[in-house]
């Protein structure tokens, strides 16, 4: 696993909506359980969907399950750090 880290590069895009409805699909086929999910960024949408509201909208109808998603930001957002 330290390998493959190491070999990570920073791309430069954050792609919020296609991250949140891909791990909308991991939710399986449990229904009895609830799904969780964890949400970490670095910054604003910059690729794919970059409206926020439009994001939402998009993860809203694609919660039929009622998953939870936590968010977590992280970095610096107009001089402030978050």
């Amino acid at each position: 696993a330290k390998k493959w880290v190491e070999k990570l590069l920073p791309r430069g895009g954050t792609a919020i909506n296609d991250a949140l409805l891909a791990g909308m699909d991991y939710r399986g086929n449990d229904d009895g359980r609830s799904f969780t999910m964890v949400f970490f960024t670095d910054g604003q949408p910059t690729i794919g969907e970059t409206d926020c509201d439009k994001i939402l909208k998009k993860v809203q109808a694609k919660n039929s399950a009622n998953t939870r998603i936590f968010t977590f930001g992280v970095g610096e957002t107009d001089g402030i750090n978050a």
